[in-house]
């Protein structure tokens, strides 16, 4: 048991490195806020496109797409929708962690702190509607 688990941890570090690393070579998007796939609405789409013009946007907005893209298919799920919001967490991580800590941790703070304060709501309405279905 304890080899799987650090066989597990081992690997994850290695995709992390990877990811982190892979981030490195890939030039920098311009990317329109109709483009932009972060935010629910037209006011937390402008809000998310704001914030987050310090940091490089593409490697946000793919994240966002996956999460949105995520909630689409297990929308019917409760537990897979707090894993798809364990996957945007990590994706962000991810997607700065080796060039650009401070966005790593400030895309944190205004993208995924709001999913976990206010995500709930949503979460909990899709679990009665399935109730109820």
């Amino acid at each position: 048991m304890f080899a799987q688990v650090l066989f597990i941890v081992y690997t994850l570090f290695r995709l992390v490195n990877h990811l982190c690393f892979a981030q490195l070579q890939q030039p920098e998007e311009i990317i329109q806020i109709k483009d932009w796939y972060c935010g629910n609405d037209a006011i937390t789409t402008a809000i998310s496109y704001m914030v987050s013009g310090i940091c490089p946007r593409h490697r946000l907005n793919r994240c966002c797409m996956a999460h949105d893209h995520c909630y689409e298919r297990w929308r019917y799920s409760l537990t897979a929708l707090y894993q798809c919001d364990d996957h945007f967490a990590y994706c962000i991580y991810a997607a700065y962690c080796a060039e650009n800590p401070f966005c790593a941790n400030w895309l944190f703070e205004t993208h995924v702190k709001p999913i976990q304060l206010f995500g709930d709501d949503y979460k909990r309405n899709m679990d009665e509607f399935i109730k109820h279905t």
